[in-house]
């Protein structure tokens, strides 16, 4: 049985899983620099928690889709509507 998550680990967890959400709608409506966005800021959260999430693979998945359109131009790249604590 995996032991249960720290609410440190949880917290990230959903966070990262909110930022999944914001950058599935901008790719779903082709706003492909805030899609990118969304998806680093989301990895941030989870950077150096050794949990295999699924939200990690996710986020990855939007960026390598974003990255199979091409070059996306940054202009001082935060997401635009994530929520932020």
């Amino acid at each position: 049985m995996p032991l249960p998550l720290t609410a440190r680990e949880q917290l990230a967890k959903d966070r990262a899983e909110v930022y999944l959400a914001e950058s599935k709608k901008y790719l779903h409506t082709g706003d492909l620099l805030n899609a990118r966005s969304c998806a680093r800021e989301g990895l941030e959260f989870i950077v150096g928690i050794p949990f295999p999430f699924a939200v990690r693979d996710q986020l990855h998945d939007v960026l390598n889709t974003i990255a199979a359109h091409g070059p996306v131009a940054s202009a001082g790249e935060i997401c635009s509507s994530a929520s932020r604590d």
